[in-house]
């Protein structure tokens, strides 16, 4: 966890440079708490109804499930990575948030038609339209009739490199940056329309994460926040 790029490194603050190593993993440990607690009450307390049963789709360490978990009465928090679920369960322990590895035997856990409200934050934009297309699917799947989904995706337009010309790019660099890196992929909206309505989800709007946020304290500020939801 303490080298993961996602959640404890050293250039997240010039501060951080001169500090010992156990003061700047603690201090990145509190940016994100911080941080993750004003994004859920900026962008997802207000559709949170109390005791609601929630989706977190890409928890990592649990920051923002254990903010959630303050309000809902169940929370579903989802990742890929075994190790950062076994962390999180360390650094953000709740009664009512069940850490699950987000294998199929992993989302069977979460039942169908169970959810009120499901969120994701720094997923969507970094992995690739096949896997964008299965969390959709498992959305429409898991969602009550009447359930919401909010989810952070980035819109076509800032200069990011689209899916395709990563496929194109054959070059050393391109082809080692595809396979390894977290790369950041804009989509426009006609994709997430099209994309709800293949899976049987309506799409409702998606709107910059600037007109929510209170000020640019966490990247997400520069990206977009999706609403779709389940008739």
């Amino acid at each position: 966890m303490s080298i993961s790029p996602h959640y404890f490194y050293r250039i997240a603050s010039p501060s951080y440079a001169s500090m010992p190593r156990r003061r700047w993993l603690e201090a990145e440990d509190e940016r994100n708490r911080t941080t993750r607690l004003k994004l859920f009450m900026e962008l997802l307390e207000p559709y949170i109804a109390e005791g609601a049963t929630v989706l977190d789709i890409g928890c990592g360490a649990g920051y923002l499930a254990k903010a959630a978990s303050s309000k809902a009465g169940k929370v579903f928090a989802i990742d890929i990575s075994p190790g950062v679920i076994e962390c999180a369960k360390i650094l953000n322990p709740s009664a009512n948030i069940q850490y699950v590895h987000s294998s199929t035997t992993g989302w069977q856990t979460v039942p169908d038609g169970s959810i009120n409200l499901a969120y994701s934050v720094a997923v969507i934009q970094h992995v690739r339209s096949q896997v964008i297309h299965y969390l959709f699917d498992i959305l429409s799947k898991k969602l009550k009739p009447g359930g919401q989904a909010y989810l952070i995706v980035q819109i076509e337009g800032d200069g990011w490199r689209k899916e395709e010309e990563w496929v194109r790019d054959q070059s050393l660099m391109g082809r080692l940056r595809w396979k390894y890196a977290l790369n950041f992929f804009p989509r426009t909206e006609q994709y997430f329309r099209d994309l709800c309505s293949s899976v049987g989800l309506d799409y409702c709007s998606v709107k910059p994460a600037s007109e929510f946020l209170s000020s640019k304290y966490d990247d997400v500020y520069v990206q977009n926040f999706l609403h779709v939801g389940k008739s």
